[in-house]
């Protein structure tokens, strides 16, 4: 059994390697991801400037600068999200990429104590999270995790009202898990 507690752990350590490892696998594959999005049809601006952030996070990565680092990530999944707008006519996939993207900022922002770019980005996830409730009214099957990521999406809005990073922390990773469920 291995310790594995958010509240234990120390938020402060980065494994630089094994991050250093899964960006180059990330240049390595994007090339086939690039022909693969431009048959779809996605905005060419867009894709160019998923490699100008990967080469930022390379620099981040270098430099140890895990503030910086966690924007530029959050801002290479945002792209994913645009990438999805481009092609997909899901409305309710489209809806819980941005409100992953946004949740993802939020995270990212905590740890430059900008306690104002959290709150903005989780009310953006709480809003565009309405969609998805409305999309799907009908759906029994998933009522009982759309409410409980509901509940998620509030408890993490009222951490960083409160300006509360590790009990943020702990309802961030329950929430991601459970949008991962939807």
């Amino acid at each position: 059994m291995e310790l594995n507690s958010i509240l234990s752990n120390n938020n402060d350590k980065v494994d630089w390697d094994l991050i250093k490892s899964d960006i180059e696998t990330m240049y390595s594959t994007w090339t086939t991801v690039l022909m693969d999005l431009t048959t779809l049809n996605v905005n060419k601006d867009n894709l160019l400037k998923y490699n100008d952030t990967l080469g930022k996070i390379v620099d981040n990565l270098e430099n140890e600068d895990k503030e910086t680092a966690l924007v530029n990530l959050a801002d290479l999944y945002n792209l994913l999200t645009l990438y999805i707008q481009d092609f997909s006519n899901d409305n309710n996939n489209k809806s819980l990429f941005i409100v992953k993207s946004n949740i993802l900022y939020a995270y990212a922002y905590i740890e430059t104590d900008d306690w104002d770019k959290v709150n903005d980005y989780v009310s953006k996830a709480k809003t565009e999270f309405a969609n998805i409730i409305n999309g799907q009214v009908n759906n029994v099957s998933k009522i009982d995790k759309i409410n409980k990521a509901y509940i998620l999406i509030n408890e993490v809005e009222k951490n960083s009202n409160d300006k509360n990073k590790n009990v943020f922390y702990v309802n961030y990773i329950n929430l991601i898990q459970e949008l991962e469920n939807l």
